[in-house]
């Protein structure tokens, strides 16, 4: 039997494979776990190829076999078009797993199965770390203070994925490229914190606002605005203040790139209801859309369209090598296009 967890929430990952391994190995006594960017696979194949003393099934859990070897492509990038010439042999190794032996493959850094896993082996069962979005991220927040030893109303968790996660936690980023899930082993140990400050009382708003450190939400907004509104100098000053402070900047990103994406078929589609466009589009929360027209209104994003499109492009033929870069390389285009009609 051949299991394959991957994330992109590390904190799923680990709660996955806890669950196997209750699974098939309760006692541990015949469970092997290995660092896949470590071992070579010519060592790990004659593990799950031979069975245990007495006919027993071995378990062998290896971390990382695809995500953490060399050439590997990066996981924003990845998953779907296959792995790296180098990955191969692992591939292969899944091809070699004998009954009644087990072979745990654990990828916290891939978001989905590599193609090439899944065209050769089909029957894997796959365990996916997708953290939960809305309503089900806010029972998970609820069920996660009582099991610390506490209690905490819908209201104040919404107040808590606000200010931890501000923007990704209601719905994914219509680029999954861009998107920036809730981090929820940041979470849990932010509810642990806040279960002890507020002992014996819940968790309430005033306890997070006291304890909680609120991320740079508040930069991302000016920053768009800035960014939108041909601010450049303004904009290059939010954002360095925003990386400076340890805002994610992937988030700025994914920010960007959906204000450009709604945007455009807003523009294009004058006299139509935002909410009706939104609803095309199949955006989550179509409703969203009114405030994007009205800031499209003031703030056409017409002249740095192209921008965002050539960093992108840059970005995925890898002459953008981070996220920050991307933001500059946006924000130097739309500099040059200021000067150009000035």
């Amino acid at each position: 039997m051949i299991f394959f967890v991957h994330g992109p929430d590390a904190n799923l990952v680990r709660e996955h494979v806890r669950a196997i391994l209750r699974q098939v190995d309760p006692d541990g006594a015949n469970t092997t776990r290995l660092d896949g960017r470590s071992t070579p696979v010519a060592k790990i194949g004659p593990m799950v190829a031979t069975p245990g003393f007495f006919g027993a099934g071995r378990v062998i859990v290896v971390d990382d076999l695809f995500g953490g070897r060399p050439g590997k492509k990066s996981a924003a990038a990845d998953d779907e078009t296959g792995v790296s010439e180098n990955s191969s042999e692992a591939v292969e190794l899944l091809m070699q797993v004998v009954e009644p032996n087990t072979l745990i493959v654990v990828e916290p850094s891939l978001s989905s199965v590599p193609a090439a896993v899944k065209k050769r082996a089909p029957a894997l069962e796959v365990r996916s770390g997708v953290p939960p979005r809305g309503n089900a991220l806010v029972t998970w927040v609820i069920e996660q203070a009582t099991r610390a030893g506490s209690s905490i109303d819908q209201s104040a968790a919404r107040a808590l994925l606000d200010a931890m996660s501000p923007g990704s936690w209601q719905n994914a980023a219509s680029n999954p490229r861009y998107d920036v899930p809730p981090d929820l082993d940041a979470i849990q140990q932010e509810i642990s914190k806040l279960a002890a400050y507020a002992h014996p009382h819940p968790i309430d708003r005033k306890a997070i606002s006291a304890m909680t450190a609120t991320t740079v939400a508040d930069q991302l907004f000016p920053f768009l605005s800035a960014l939108f509104g041909g601010e450049t100098d303004q904009a290059i000053k939010l954002l360095s203040d925003a990386l400076d402070r340890g805002d994610d900047q992937f988030r700025l990103v994914a920010q960007v790139m959906q204000q450009v994406e709604l945007s455009v078929p807003l523009e294009a589609a004058r006299g139509k209801s935002p909410e009706s466009v939104g609803t095309d589009l199949a955006v989550p929360n179509p409703r969203r859309m009114a405030a994007i027209e009205r800031s499209t209104r003031v703030h056409p994003v017409t002249p740095i369209h192209g921008a965002v499109i050539d960093a992108d492009r840059d970005s995925k033929r890898g002459r953008l090598r981070t996220a920050d870069d991307v933001l500059f390389a946006v924000l130097a285009a739309t500099a040059k296009q200021k000067r150009i009609r000035r």
